[in-house]
């Protein structure tokens, strides 16, 4: 993203939006966010789901199929992959195994700005368990944007 001061100088520059989606509503509002921003600023996108700990578990590695056809993550990546290609603009995905805050930071590394939408937790589940979107906006190196 380049924001312009007065003079045309870039105060910013983004080129590379990492995007978490998690099959919800509000990541696939981020993945739509993040082509838009992405076609305005000539930037790449990259789209993550993280499998957490609970779920991989139950699994024998990254290359587990969920059933025909599909890899595990497909149904959570496809639609959000769609969106960012509507776009026009260069899409990467992948999937990873782990906890999801740790895993978006890690892969924070590198790029320009971090989108990922709200659960819609009632505030006691946010007590107990926390919010990925609230702890990687307070651990994160690089801009993040949250979208509800």
């Amino acid at each position: 993203m380049n924001w312009n001061n007065k003079n045309g100088d870039d105060l910013h520059k983004i080129s590379r939006i990492l995007v978490c989606v998690d099959g919800s509503p509000n990541s696939l509002r981020a993945a739509e966010m993040a082509g838009d921003l992405a076609r305005l600023y000539s930037a790449k996108v990259d789209l993550l789901f993280v499998v957490g700990p609970a779920e991989h578990t139950m699994l024998g590695g990254k290359e587990v199929w969920s059933g025909e056809g599909e890899n595990i993550g497909d149904v959570e990546l496809n639609p959000a992959i769609e969106m960012v290609k509507k776009a026009g603009v260069e899409v990467t995905h992948d999937v990873d195994f782990g906890h999801p805050v740790e895993k978006i930071l890690e892969r924070s590394e590198g790029v320009d700005l971090v989108i990922l939408g709200t659960r819609g937790m009632s505030a006691k589940k946010m007590v107990s368990w926390g919010s990925v979107s609230m702890r990687v906006s307070q651990m994160s190196k690089v801009p993040v944007l949250v979208v509800p």
